[in-house]
């Protein structure tokens, strides 16, 4: 399941490069624009609660959409370039597998892996150790 929500957020990515495209901005911008949210990380310098608010606000979809909508009933190009770069970004992060943070801090979801791994690898040398016969 976990693929194919990855390969949705993947087509979301895909879309809004050709969309850009279409909207005719310059390439150079999205290259300098593409991991301008992933400043908000900043705010995790105010403890790990205010990081996860700050992260949390600008990686949903809930601004950049309404910033790309904004943009189109004016017609103006900035605003639905930069709203692309930053609906692309999402997409980009949630395909790698980064989601939204939890206030218990930024690196929760990579340290349960972590200790995931371990705890089966703890698990897995047990099972052979008692499979081990001992010199009798």
């Amino acid at each position: 399941m976990e693929r194919f929500v990855r390969l949705e957020w993947f087509a979301l990515f895909v879309f809004c490069l050709l969309a850009y495209h279409l909207v005719d901005a310059p390439w150079w911008l999205f290259a300098v624009l593409i991991l301008v949210p992933d400043l908000s990380m900043l705010a995790y310098l105010f403890g790990p609660r205010i990081g996860a608010i700050g992260y949390n606000s600008v990686h949903n979809l809930i601004l950049p959409l309404g910033l790309l909508a904004w943009g189109w009933m004016l017609h103006a190009q900035v605003m639905m370039a930069v709203a692309l770069i930053w609906i692309a970004h999402i997409g980009m992060d949630r395909m790698l597998g980064y989601g939204l943070k939890r206030a218990s801090g930024l690196a929760t979801r990579i340290w349960v892996r972590l200790d995931g791994a371990r705890q089966t690898r703890a698990a897995s040398n047990a099972r052979a150790q008692s499979l081990t016969v001992s010199p009798g």
